[in-house]
């Protein structure tokens, strides 16, 4: 899977992803390799999840990785599945 040269690139020519943390990055960082090994990936997700908390631009990342929604990667410090209970959990707060 090929996500291009820099990271934030790959969200697409946004004024923000220029402030991104992951601008210059690997862009396999933040992304599951197929047939990985667990351990593998946990240890580059962390450095992932590293990149994104110091990153001035992380909530807008997350909101738009929400609102396409993303569906691989890290992006505004969650993986796919925190991004899934996210969204579940507004669903749920937005029906109460």
């Amino acid at each position: 899977m090929t996500h291009g040269r820099r990271c934030a690139v790959r969200l697409g020519n946004r004024a923000w992803v220029d402030q991104a943390a992951c601008r210059d990055e690997d862009p396999e960082m933040f992304f599951r390799v197929d047939g990985e090994r667990p351990e593998s990936w946990h240890a580059r997700l962390a450095e992932a999840k590293d990149v994104c908390m110091v990153c001035e631009v992380r909530a807008t990342c997350l909101e738009d990785a929400l609102a396409k929604p993303e569906k691989h990667g890290v992006f505004g410090g969650l993986d796919e599945e925190e991004r899934k209970l996210e969204l579940k959990r507004r669903a749920r707060l937005a029906a109460a």
